[in-house]
């Protein structure tokens, strides 16, 4: 869960991701 506090946004930059090249 510490992952999360320093990258701030992961999960939601890989679903902006798939979602522009979707």
């Amino acid at each position: 869960m510490k992952q999360r506090s320093n990258g701030g946004f992961t999960l939601i930059e890989l679903l902006m991701s798939i979602g522009i090249i979707g």
